[in-house]
């Protein structure tokens, strides 16, 4: 039985008034659905390269949407520029709550982020706006700009010249050789360290937010990180791990998995890692 088709193409029209491409891969009718899974690319990716990964949910029970984050493949504005500071984890509070308002509300929602996309997603469950019922974090972008003076500055500039052009210390590789990641496409069009001074300055605030909310967080996690990241990135993971209750986060570490071609067993073990948390939990 197939399980999972091409995915079906939609647009979401937030209350700022510009329109998000939206991607829904559902399972097949018939089938024994878990759940739904709400993807949040990472920074230069888009929603379509997550179509091995929408497969592998599908499989397990979950249908799966995923959005073009603004300035992001087929999603309307110029890449790293935001229109506010709050406009990228505001954009996911709306999808998460379209998404809820049109699935069974007995069923779980589970937000996955990627990279950038990992920060907007723990963000939205620390400032808890939306119901999300779990959350799966791969490399989140916890810590894009490591200097105290550099943080300052950035923030600075992103009232006075929030389109200035700024160059992230960790940018995490495009892992084109991973399902768990998306996979790259021709048409793939960003890949760049830079960004603006807004975008940049997001994440400081998110990061902290994110950061203050951890002792209280309450949403069952799973947290995958790379082993090969840079050390400040990878600290800044392991403080949120360390300040997160037990009971709520597994945190699994790959040797490769930001390497542009994994080693296929750091690859199925990622992948197991996934598969085995959503079977447990839901």
């Amino acid at each position: 039985m197939r399980l999972s088709s091409p995915p079906t193409l939609s647009s979401l029209t937030t209350p700022a008034g510009y329109t998000l491409t939206v991607h829904d891969w559902r399972v097949n009718v018939g089938t024994n659905l878990r759940g739904v899974v709400l993807i949040v690319h990472g920074l230069g990716e888009h929603a379509g390269k997550y179509h091995a990964l929408a497969k592998v949910f599908n499989r397990l029970g979950f249908s799966v949407r995923a959005y073009d984050q603004y300035g992001h493949g087929q999603s309307p504005g110029k890449f790293g520029r935001l229109l506010t500071h709050a406009q990228l984890v505001q954009d996911l509070e709306y999808a998460a709550a379209h998404t809820r308002a049109h699935m069974p509300k007995r069923l779980p929602l589970i937000v996955y982020g990627y990279g950038l996309g990992g920060l907007v997603a723990a963000h939205c469950v620390a400032l808890q706006q939306q119901r999300v019922d779990g959350l799966i974090l791969l490399s989140p972008a916890m810590q894009l700009i490591e200097s105290r003076a550099k943080q300052w500055s950035v923030r600075l500039a992103s009232y006075l010249v929030p389109h200035l052009k700024t160059k992230l210390a960790h940018f995490p590789a495009n892992a084109s050789g991973n399902s768990l990641y998306g996979q790259s496409t021709p048409s793939d069009r960003h890949s760049t360290k830079h960004v603006s001074a807004r975008l940049a300055a997001y994440t400081h605030l998110a990061k902290r937010c994110v950061h203050s909310a951890a002792p209280r967080w309450n949403t069952p996690t799973l947290l995958l990180q790379s082993e090969t990241e840079s050390t400040t990135h990878s600290q800044t993971g392991a403080e949120f791990a360390k300040a997160v209750p037990s009971r709520v986060l597994v945190t699994k570490y790959c040797s490769s998995a930001s390497d542009e071609r994994p080693h296929p067993t750091t690859l199925d073990a990622a992948l197991l890692a996934v598969q085995t948390w959503l079977i447990q939990r839901y």
